[in-house]
């Protein structure tokens, strides 16, 4: 029951935009003990369940994606993954959970960053 909690919770903060998914694999690694491979899969399914979902919700919400922007970054996101799941055969459990934390923790840097800097530009005003 807890996990399913959890995981609300988390799908919740995704369908947000907030990126639940990066913090569901934490947990699924963390508290449940998947192999990293395990968890990143898991996540990439619930995610396409969460994305469709949460997009159904904001077109009827009037908020209608941008299509240019989508075909354009599919353009590299296709490829991309699929670059990054061969790729992925090359690491080992650790190494995996190592470059997930690194990416973690970078993508946390940069929220930080912007934050100082929208305070900073603030109060210069």
């Amino acid at each position: 029951m807890t996990a399913f909690i959890i995981v609300l919770i988390l799908s919740m903060a995704a369908g947000c935009g907030i990126g639940g998914g990066g913090l569901l694999v934490v947990y699924m690694t963390l508290a449940l003990s998947f192999e990293q491979n395990a968890a990143q899969a898991t996540n990439l399914l619930l995610f396409i369940v969460s994305a469709v979902s949460s997009a159904v919700v904001q077109m009827k919400d009037k908020a209608l994606p941008q299509m240019k922007v989508i075909l354009f970054c599919s353009l590299a996101a296709f490829p991309g993954a699929l670059l990054g799941t061969f790729l992925r055969g090359y690491f080992s459990e650790r190494g995996l959970r190592v470059f997930f934390g690194y990416v973690l923790v970078f993508a946390g840097a940069g929220v930080i960053l912007r934050l100082i800097r929208q305070k900073l530009n603030g109060a210069e005003k």
